[in-house]
């Protein structure tokens, strides 16, 4: 996709606090209508209380079926989408042996938003535009994941080789952008969580409005990628 967003509709994942709040906020400033997705419906309500439009969809990710009542409820503001910010995750840390049970984790942080990706492309595809934005991890943490940090680096690796796949795939089809977001260390309730564990890094955090306003460049631009830091 590579327009303005004025009168959009964009579906925001997480957008109840951090990274997918301020991206809510920051396409609500260019003009388009976010559709806000997370579980906690009473912070949905107080950010979408706050914008001039928006919609509220308190879904649960870990739900198969959350996939398709997200793009229902999209369709349902103007019978269009024009893009996807796979935004929302999980984290859990522990040692390898104790990782007995990650399917909560993987069905956040990869089964739902690789639902979401295809059923957003079967809207975008024939309508000839769109854009999804994958926000994935650092990019180091993915080369060299650090102990303890394994299942939830490795549930953002598979999204982000989902979204590297899709993006060559649809290489050649006008309008259809697929883009990646490396966000890095950002001041968010995530990263306050992960600052708990020893093994994470002693690393300042940025400021989530950087990554909002790279999302909502991608989203404009289309560009394949993006380091905030």
């Amino acid at each position: 996709m590579t327009a303005e967003l004025a009168g959009a509709v964009v579906v925001v994942t997480g957008s109840s606090s951090g990274i997918g709040a301020a991206t809510a906020r920051a396409v609500s400033a260019a003009g388009a209508h976010p559709v806000l997705v997370a579980r906690r419906v009473e912070l949905l309500r107080e950010l979408a209380g706050a914008l001039p439009a928006a919609t509220v969809v308190a879904e649960d990710l870990r739900d198969p079926g959350a996939a398709g009542r997200v793009i229902d409820a999209a369709l349902a503001v103007s019978g269009r989408l024009d893009a996807l910010v796979n935004n929302a995750g999980m984290l859990v840390m522990g040692p390898v042996v104790e990782c007995r049970d990650v399917s909560e984790l993987f069905a956040v942080n990869v089964f739902t938003p690789v639902e979401l990706m295809r059923r957003a492309l079967e809207v975008m595809v024939p309508q000839g535009t769109g854009a999804i934005v994958t926000v994935s991890t650092g990019e180091l943490a993915l080369e060299r994941p650090h102990p303890e940090h394994g299942a939830y680096v490795a549930s953002k690796a598979a999204l982000t080789a989902f979204t590297d796949a899709a993006r060559e795939e649809l290489r050649g089809v006008g309008g259809v952008s697929v883009s990646t977001v490396y966000p890095g260390a950002t001041d968010t309730p995530m990263w306050a969580l992960a600052r708990g564990n020893p093994n994470t890094p002693d690393i300042p955090a940025g400021p989530v409005e950087r990554v909002a306003d790279a999302i909502v460049g991608l989203i404009t631009g289309g560009d394949a990628e993006f380091r905030c830091w």
